[in-house]
């Protein structure tokens, strides 16, 4: 249980993996002490960099937009019989969006300090 300016707050708090990638050149890394496999040298001129951490946070549900992909598809799921539409199926363009509470200040799951909101959208085409 979780007290937020007197108020019994009831939270599912969780580690939150996160991270970050760069592609930096290797001409930037000269100087610094890194090392390259032959293939990565031959192959590319930038390195990838990435930092992974966990964050405290709360996942919130999924909310699913679906909607016809185009107007043509519009119509064909207002005015097609069931017939005409297993013979055509309506094509839908699906966003998935979750929201995540972010707590960067935390310390721990019980002294959580200001939050922050990350928002994810993923789209994919039925």
């Amino acid at each position: 249980m979780i007290y937020y300016m007197g108020v019994l707050m009831n939270k599912n708090i969780e580690k939150i993996r996160i991270g970050i990638a760069h592609e930096v050149s290797k001409k930037l890394l000269m100087g610094v002490n890194v090392s390259f496999n032959e293939i990565e040298k031959s192959i590319r001129d930038v390195v990838l960099l990435r930092v992974e951490g966990f964050i405290y946070g709360e996942k919130k549900e999924v909310k699913i937009i679906k909607y016809p992909s185009n107007w043509v598809q519009s119509l064909k799921e207002r005015f097609f019989t069931k017939y005409l539409k297993n013979i055509s199926p309506v094509k839908y363009t699906i966003h998935e969006v979750s929201f995540n509470i972010l707590y960067p200040d935390a310390i721990d799951d019980k002294k959580l300090g200001n939050p922050i909101f990350k928002q994810e959208v993923e789209t994919y085409y039925e």
